[in-house]
């Protein structure tokens, strides 16, 4: 018992004793720095929730999607391979998520996506408004996906999140 409470105390002095360094930085570097004034209005920007809105465009979601790619990259660059792999799980949750959303807001398009195939294999004719959103949609590595039997549906590319977490999460990732 008194083994017991001696390990106790000693792990709690351990922990209590731990002191968190907090960085500070003055104003003056701040407002001197140009580098600073790029990282707040960066920092500024709040991707969309990742609940699903009628009132989300299909901008909002990819500058969403460009904003959190970018962001892991960055802190990929800097964690050891178990933490890049936490990353990546969140990484393709919250892709996904928004992904479904896609699919939500252009179900009308993906209705009709398999009426705009043409004669050839493999070949469409889409309407400007199908090939715009196609554009900004390969912008974050989606695509519209024919599934069979007249369904299609947005998906990632092939090899997408791969290029983004190559070489950085454990191997059996």
């Amino acid at each position: 018992m008194i083994k017991k409470t001696l390990a106790v105390c000693i792990l709690s002095v351990l922990v209590f004793s731990c002191k968190r360094e907090v960085q500070k930085v003055s104003d003056t570097e701040t407002v001197n720095d140009s580098m600073a004034k790029t990282e707040v209005k960066e920092a500024s920007f709040k991707p969309i929730d990742t609940a699903c809105s009628t009132a989300n465009k299909t901008e909002d979601y990819i500058a969403a999607l460009q904003w959190y790619k970018a962001k892991n990259e960055k802190e990929i660059a800097v964690n050891s391979p178990e933490k890049n792999d936490r990353l990546y799980e969140d990484y393709v949750k919250i892709r996904t998520k928004y992904t479904n959303c896609l699919n939500g807001l252009h179900q009308d398009i993906l209705d009709q996506y398999t009426d705009y195939r043409t004669h050839e294999q493999d070949s469409y004719h889409l309407p400007d408004n199908v090939k715009k959103i196609a554009g900004e949609l390969s912008k974050v590595g989606l695509e519209f996906r024919v599934m069979g039997e007249g369904l299609t549906e947005i998906h990632s590319v092939y090899g997408y999140d791969y290029a983004v977490f190559k070489n950085k999460v454990t191997p059996d990732y």
